[in-house]
């Protein structure tokens, strides 16, 4: 080998190599010192598009993965309570609103998974003697005695709901969750979003014997019909409004609400379960369309002796609606998509939007259109949830919402027409509400904590404000 030849060419290499890291490191200096991060995104994005976009894709890519697992975390804490049967424990404490409100607090934050964010978690409540049962969004069923003063300690009992709804289906949204829960003497009805095949779902019902030791639930009702999140042209699937609450009707029956999933034709479709208020029947599980025009109903209350079901209802961007259908009446059209005081999400014109419009017009008279009007709408939107009404000569109707973080004392007179209207603001989401023994109480998920509302103080308050109950 001549290292005589070799001599000169090693020395380019180290000179080009020197040159190039001296530059490269001088450029890298004057890019940071006379660039800030934005103009060099600016830069970026401009004279090398294709870089810039393979940045950001990685970026937002490492960021889900990121926010994944966070959620999934969140998730097994819930899931792994579940499977342990760890008591779920909430303390007392003070609040702002001290003079009629009692704040529980969840010590262990074993309730961790919500329906609207990731944490803190969500749940539904129902009485059950004396007691207070309560079911999570991922399917915890727990029982908690109320005479055990500062605290609320709910005692696990196991069941076979991830039969029904596991984790497989959490991973594809939080929106997949349990809905509701009814008892109706020994009985328990849990209503879920069914994947009744891949990608494909409804609103369905489950129902169980009460028993201490394992809840065994089976299929109540459970129809075919499913929308699937791959439907995507003008409906855009979201199952928030899926709808799911219940109530008593009689002996042999329960009113079930549906949403419209976003398949927002199929609220006028008679053929459809998909925005509607049907009549199940816990014998046989057959169904019966009662009303039909929702969107998502969230909201349920059924006075028997005035045959009247009170309803809530989400509008779209506006337009939240409050709503009564007296049994046996003629008109049960509530006009969604046609009609709504509500607007499309986004520019009214938009392509998407025009399109929208021509085809789900949203009227803004029910009545003059052929549809129940509303006894009362709000806009902007409250995201009212359920609803809670005293049984007197007039009526008494409290509202809880989610985005207001507040709730709705509604007066009707005689006639059911809206007479006066208090809001009391909580602070927080409240995504269910009970009544046992003149006491309200509501689950609120943005601690996962529960509220009791004592009904007297309450209206001693708002007395105390001037407002004429």
């Amino acid at each position: 080998m001549n290292f005589k030849k070799l001599i000169p060419i090693t020395i380019f290499f180290i000179l080009f190599y020197f040159i190039y890291s001296n530059f490269k490191y001088r450029f890298v200096f004057l890019k940071n010192y006379l660039l800030n991060q934005e103009q060099q995104n600016m830069i970026k994005q401009y004279l090398f598009p294709y870089r810039y976009q393979k940045q950001i894709s990685k970026e937002k890519l490492d960021l889900r993965k990121e926010l994944d697992n966070i959620k999934d975390y969140i998730s097994k804490i819930e899931i792994d309570a579940k499977k342990s049967l760890i008591p779920i424990v909430f303390n007392s404490k003070d609040s702002d609103n001290k003079d009629f409100f009692k704040i529980y607090s969840q010590q262990n934050n074993l309730i961790s998974s919500g329906i609207h964010e990731n944490f803190p978690g969500s749940a539904f409540l129902d009485k059950y003697k004396e007691n207070i049962f309560l079911l999570s969004s991922r399917g915890i069923t727990s029982l908690a005695n109320i005479k055990d003063g500062n605290n609320l300690k709910f005692i696990q009992i196991k069941n076979n709901l991830n039969n029904y709804l596991n984790a497989e289906q959490f991973k594809k949204g939080n929106w997949f969750s349990f809905k509701d829960l009814l008892i109706v003497n020994n009985k328990i009805f849990v209503s879920f979003t069914n994947e009744v095949k891949k990608d494909c779902w409804n609103i369905s019902v489950l129902e169980s014997e009460m028993n201490y030791k394992f809840l065994e639930f089976k299929k109540l009702f459970a129809p075919a019909e499913c929308y699937s999140s791959f439907d995507k042209p003008l409906h855009l699937f979201n199952a928030r409004q899926s709808g799911g609450r219940m109530v008593k009707y009689n002996k042999n029956n329960l009113f079930l609400t549906v949403g419209d999933f976003r398949a927002r034709e199929k609220a006028q479709d008679l053929k459809s379960i998909f925005g509607k208020i049907l009549k199940i029947n816990t014998e046989n599980g057959s169904s019966k369309l009662i009303t039909y025009g929702h969107r998502n109903a969230q909201g349920l209350f059924f006075n028997n002796r005035k045959q009247t079901i009170f309803f809530t209802e989400h509008g779209p961007q506006g337009g939240d609606e409050f709503n009564m259908f007296e049994l046996g009446s003629k008109n049960n059209n509530y006009g969604w998509p046609i009609a709504s005081y509500g607007e499309h999400y986004g520019d009214r014109n938009s392509i998407k939007n025009i399109e929208l419009y021509s085809k789900f017009p949203l009227l803004k008279s029910h009545k003059d259109n052929g549809f129940v009007e509303p006894i009362h709408f709000f806009d902007p939107s409250v995201g009212i949830s359920e609803i809670i009404c005293l049984q007197k000569n007039n009526f008494e109707c409290l509202i809880s919402s989610l985005k207001a973080k507040s709730l709705y004392l509604i007066l009707l007179n005689n006639k059911k027409q809206l007479e006066s209207i208090e809001s009391i603001f909580i602070g927080e989401r409240i995504r269910d509400m009970m009544l046992l023994k003149n006491k309200i109480y509501i689950f609120m998920e943005n601690t996962a904590s529960i509220g009791e509302i004592d009904l007297n103080l309450l209206k001693e308050h708002i007395a105390g404000k001037n407002i004429n109950l």
